[in-house]
């Protein structure tokens, strides 16, 4: 089961599908009813062997950490401490707030494009300053629990597409062991022309990254797309 806790977001991606930074700021903020986000949980989890919950936004989850523990909590305390956890974040939180992530969640999808010289660029602040540092320190945080799965999520654009390769790299010694990358979606109302890329491009690049990383790292690293 998907929560999608808020709509807030804390950073300022240059090709958003939800459109231009001003008009995301100007819509009103939502934050998910927790009574019913646990009755729902309740539901769902009646009739699962092993259910799994996935903290999820069309903002950035980690801005209500409070919501994320109480249903947590919830949770765990419908089955026994069977269930699974799932957090699809942007990175941009404290060290404190990976510390907990580290150890009680497992799954976490961190969304980054790679290098710091490309991600820098396409994911900034609200304020505009560069993000990777924050998540290079978050990704190192939450590798130290074996038992938390790391991996990322990479947007595709004209200035990454040809260093699929290096992103690989860049990822594995970070310790993250899967990659899944999209190619730019159009935002709404607008255009990605500033940043897109042919889905020949696109998939041409693609396979010899993955062929790249099957060939240098095995089972040790998956790169794939949702495509």
């Amino acid at each position: 089961i998907s929560i999608l806790v808020t709509n807030h977001c804390n950073m300022a991606c240059k090709y958003c599908y939800l459109g231009d930074k001003n008009i995301r700021d100007e819509k009103p903020k939502k934050v998910i009813d927790i009574n019913f986000a646990k009755r729902a949980i309740k539901d769902y989890f009646s009739d699962q062997p092993r259910p799994a919950v996935r903290f999820f936004a069309d903002g950035e989850p980690t801005l209500e950490m409070d919501i994320i523990k109480e249903l947590y909590e919830y949770s765990e305390g419908l089955t026994n401490h069977v269930s699974y956890f799932e957090l699809q974040s942007n990175g941009m939180f404290s060290a404190e707030v990976a510390e907990w992530i580290r150890d009680h969640i497992d799954i976490v999808f961190i969304s980054c494009d790679g290098m710091p010289c490309v991600h820098d660029f396409q994911r900034v602040s609200k304020c505009g300053a560069p993000t990777s540092d924050v998540l290079e320190r978050n990704i190192r945080i939450m590798v130290q629990n074996p038992k938390c799965q790391v991996g990322a999520r990479s947007t595709i654009t004209k200035y990454n597409v040809h260093k699929q390769k290096e992103m690989i790299d860049y990822f594995h010694d970070l310790g993250v062991k899967v990659l899944f990358a999209d190619k730019v979606f159009a935002p709404i109302g607008g255009s990605s022309e500033d940043f897109n890329v042919d889905y020949k491009t696109f998939v041409d690049e693609f396979v010899e990254a993955r062929q790249y990383a099957i060939d240098k790292y095995g089972d040790d690293f998956f790169y794939g797309t949702m495509y």
